[in-house]
């Protein structure tokens, strides 16, 4: 988990400067790879700074379907009923 975190870590300082673009998903697919408990303990131990932000916007994302699976499938097939693709 360590060296997830440190490429998530160096995907937020260097963001701006590649191409000016928005880098968050591959933040949050890197997040998603780390088990929930890990992600809660280390998002409980960190101080607030971009990481934080991001590490508690993957844990919210996660903790809206547990439970509920239904619910992502519904998610899911609402957003390619209304995408825009042949």
């Amino acid at each position: 988990m360590k060296e997830k975190i440190i490429y998530v870590e160096l995907f937020l300082i260097e963001r701006e400067n590649f191409l000016g673009g928005n880098f968050d998903i591959y933040i949050h697919s890197i997040l998603n790879t780390i088990k929930l408990n890990s992600l809660i303990t280390f998002y409980l131990e960190k101080e607030d700074s971009d990481i934080k932000r991001s590490t508690e916007s993957n844990i919210l994302k996660r903790l809206e379907f547990i439970g509920k699976p239904e619910l992502e499938y519904e998610k899911l097939l609402f957003r390619l009923k209304n995408a825009d693709y042949y």
